[in-house]
């Protein structure tokens, strides 16, 4: 669930970041992911909520969050658009290549040794 919580925040980030950089076919295809996986959060927290182990997912999402936003203010493109999309650019991408790190928590907590 915490994968897909910061799954759902790059790709709402994204999706902002290419409606007003961008708009192109990129868009329409981040939009019907961002459904997918608001879907799928549903899903764990509603309808499968017996079966989800909440007490091994236990990664604290600002261990992630918080780096990424610092890192984005540091680090950011230069392009022509205004500074916040920039930031708001550079923290999606920071954030999608670490967003797998809760789920391989939950994997680590659920090894039986």
């Amino acid at each position: 669930l915490k994968s897909q919580d910061l799954t759902a925040l790059f790709l709402a980030v994204r999706l902002y970041c290419s409606f007003v950089m961008e708009y192109d076919i990129h868009t329409i295809l981040d939009s019907a992911t961002l459904v997918a996986t608001l879907f799928v959060i549903y899903m764990i927290r509603f309808r499968l909520r017996s079966t989800y182990m909440l007490d091994k997912d236990n990664f604290a999402l600002y261990y992630v969050v918080v780096p990424c936003c610092v890192l984005a203010f540091i680090a950011h493109p230069s392009t022509s658009h205004i500074m916040i999309n920039r930031i708001c650019w550079a923290f999606c991408v920071y954030l999608e290549a670490v967003s797998v790190l809760p789920q391989l928590r939950l994997m680590q907590n659920t090894k039986d040794c």
